[in-house]
C-alpha cells in the first residue's frame, strides 16, 4: 500500500506548501478567536462592574435624600454580614436625610 499526505497524520513530511500554510492559517484564527472571546468577556465584566458602581453611588445618594433607601441599605447590609467587616466600610455611617 502506497502511503498518500492524507495517509501521514503524525509527520509533515509529505505535506505541500499550500496545506502547510493553510494549517498556519487555521491556528492563527484559532488564536484571534480565543483573542476576540476573551476582550468581549474583558468587556462584559467592566461594563457590569460599573453598573454596579453606578447603582450603588446612585443608591447611596437616594438614602441621603429619602429615609426608605437609608432602611433599603441597612436591609442589605443586614443581610450581608461580611459587608460590614469589609474594610471599606469601616466606620462608615449609612447615609440618611438631613432633616433640619
Amino acid at each position: 500500500m502506497t502511503e498518500t499526505p492524507t495517509d501521514d497524520a503524525e509527520g509533515n513530511d509529505n505535506l505541500t506548501p499550500q496545506i502547510l500554510k493553510a494549517q498556519k492559517q487555521v491556528e492563527e484564527a484559532k488564536q484571534r478567536y480565543k483573542s476576540l472571546l476573551a476582550r468581549q468577556a474583558a468587556a462584559k465584566k467592566k461594563h457590569a462592574e460599573a453598573r454596579r458602581k453606578i447603582l450603588g453611588d446612585l443608591l447611596i445618594k437616594a438614602a441621603e435624600k429619602d429615609e426608605r433607601y437609608n432602611r433599603v441599605i441597612k436591609v442589605l447590609m443586614d443581610s450581608h454580614p461580611q459587608v460590614k467587616t469589609n474594610k471599606a466600610f469601616v466606620d462608615w455611617e449609612v447615609p440618611h436625610p438631613d432633616h433640619s
